[in-house]
């Protein structure tokens, strides 16, 4: 997978990073408009897979789970899986693929969780996640699915 701060649905199909005009900017005659890109926390454009990370402190006031609706709608509609991982409290926009995590848990802890949810939905092989956690340490690496 490719951590990508600032990546659209277009330039993540063609594995690189391209920033984005600021989201308050861009309103039209009072309202605001939709963009054709997202700013993501993780894609894998292969899988075409986004990983969001929702933290109660931003996602948790108020329009916080309506504009996360919106985000993964659009890019749901732009052709990409997203999975959230939700801090502990705040709503799961798709219960299916999101996840929630504990405020306090340790980033290794968090990272196992992500990647066993990874192989429940079918984006790695169960091989690979066991090979990352038996590692007992974050990592940033490609996952590769066998085939």
């Amino acid at each position: 997978m490719l951590a990508r701060p600032h990546l659209s649905p277009r330039t993540a199909a063609q594995g690189r990073a391209e920033p984005f005009p600021d989201r308050r900017s861009g309103t039209e005659q009072g309202t605001r408009r939709q963009r054709a890109r997202e700013e993501v926390d993780i894609a894998d454009p292969g899988r075409r897979l986004v990983v969001e990370f929702d933290g109660a402190y931003f996602h948790g006031r108020p329009g916080g789970l309506e504009r996360d609706i919106a985000k993964t709608r659009h890019l749901r509609d732009s052709g990409w899986t997203v999975v959230r991982v939700r801090e502990h409290g705040l709503t799961k926009v798709d219960p299916g693929f999101d996840i929630t995590v504990d405020k306090d848990a340790h980033p290794y802890k968090v990272a196992v969780a992500v990647v066993e949810h990874l192989v429940l939905l079918g984006f790695l092989s169960a091989t690979a996640a066991e090979t990352y956690v038996q590692a007992g340490a974050l990592q940033a690496k490609n996952c590769r699915m066998p085939g």
